[in-house]
């Protein structure tokens, strides 16, 4: 009879251990839940771990970073940061260049229950590193002077090695070295940085140059000469017009040539600007000529220059005796006397304008302002109408005398004359 009672007792002992053992489990993992509770927590712009793959083979996609979502206790998943996390590429399986789909992988931190991204998984291109060798070049970077002529660069060495993916390799038009003359001459040494270019004169990034920075020597002379130009007119202006002035921009130029060329050369004419019939100013531009064999023009870049002719009337000179001197700006309460009271003016005007002259058209006067009491030598101004000159005045200077009121003039020092 015992016998039998044994394996019921053992079936009815075991099922309530298993009964007890998962009554535990769930009243631990409630008390556990109660005091750390369940929390959720995405993490966005997580960058990858940089891919690794064999030295022949380089992933030549750009890696946009992920959002990685994290589940876990709550005292867990709030001390992440996102220096926590490390997506990296399953790359597994990738013996060659191509197209792949890999999966992306987050090993998890801490006790977190669970982690996944987005995305899951990414298209990468996988391409062979290869190395060439490239000669190297000056470029010359900024403005180069007209005078400044690089002679000599030389460089340490004469190529550089670049690695990096057989696409960009390829592309590779040439290597340089930016060279800044700036406002360099004579001989200096520098350390230039090489870059690669495309055959559109483009940086490649993403590759490595080796070696990465290079000394090298430049010979920068200087070179030209500055000659004046000189104006070649023909003809004459129509009658009663006369040639005023002429001017030449610009009045110097650059040239260059052999040395003992340029020794010689002190001038170089314009073509000839005809002015015949002119009745007003004439501007043009015109080329340089008569310059020797062998002499270039490096400024202006244009190889021309812009000559003006200043065309006026001829007028006859006429001297205009006893023109009354007035004084004008005189300050309040004050009274200003002149001497001498007139003087003699030359003008320069045609028959029909001189003619037309009147004392309210030709003004002879001096400017008292800011001027006090007292006795001063004012240079007289004179106004005429606008197609006359005058060109001499007789006397230069007037004698002027203020005083307060209209009394006799109160003894007071000389000033010193106005401008």
């Amino acid at each position: 009879m015992e016998e039998q009672r044994r394996p019921s007792f053992s079936s009815e002992w075991a099922g309530r251990l298993l009964f007890s053992i998962a009554l535990a489990l769930a009243l631990w993992g409630w008390v556990t839940t109660s005091r750390d509770p369940e929390r959720t927590r995405t993490f966005s712009n997580v960058a990858f771990a940089q891919p690794s793959l064999p030295d022949d083979l380089v992933v030549t996609t750009e890696l946009t970073p992920v959002s990685v979502t994290v589940k876990g206790p709550r005292s867990d998943v709030e001390d992440l940061t996102t220096s926590d996390l490390h997506p990296s590429l399953d790359l597994d399986g990738i013996a060659g260049p191509g197209t792949y789909s890999v999966k992306v992988d987050v090993p998890k931190p801490g006790d977190v229950w669970s982690i996944s991204t987005s995305p899951r998984s990414v298209n990468i291109i996988v391409e062979v590193m290869t190395t060439k060798a490239f000669p190297v070049s000056p470029e010359i970077t900024g403005s180069l002077g007209n005078q400044q002529q690089v002679d000599a660069f030389n460089p340490e060495t004469s190529q550089v090695t670049v690695s990096g993916p057989q696409s960009l390799v390829n592309r590779i038009a040439k290597v340089v070295l930016p060279v800044d003359i700036g406002d360099k001459t004579g001989e200096f040494t520098n350390v230039y940085t090489p870059i690669a270019k495309d055959a559109n004169g483009e940086t490649i990034a993403g590759l490595t140059l080796s070696p990465g920075t290079i000394n090298a020597t430049v010979n920068v002379s200087t070179r030209g000469k500055e000659i004046a130009v000189i104006t070649q007119l023909s003809g004459s202006p129509a009658s009663g017009f006369e040639i005023g002035d002429r001017r030449i921009i610009p009045d110097t130029i650059l040239v260059d040539g052999p040395a003992d060329v340029l020794a010689k050369l002190i001038t170089v004419n314009t073509d000839v600007v005809n002015i015949s019939g002119a009745t007003s100013d004439i501007s043009q531009n015109v080329k340089l000529v008569g310059l020797p064999e062998g002499v270039t023009v490096l400024e202006p870049a244009s190889k021309q220059v812009q000559v003006i002719v200043q065309i006026r009337q001829r007028g006859v000179q006429q001297p205009l005796p006893s023109q009354q001197v007035s004084v004008i700006n005189v300050g309040d309460g004050l009274t200003a006397t002149t001497s001498p009271g007139s003087v003699r003016v030359t003008v320069i005007g045609n028959e029909q304008e001189l003619e037309s002259l009147s004392p309210d058209s030709l003004i002879v006067q001096v400017d008292a302002s800011g001027l006090g009491p007292g006795t001063y030598q004012l240079a007289p101004t004179v106004i005429l109408p606008q197609n006359m000159e005058w060109t001499d005045i007789e006397p230069s200077s007037i004698e002027v005398t203020i005083v307060r009121g209209t009394g006799t003039p109160e003894a007071s020092p000389r000033a010193s004359p106005v401008p």
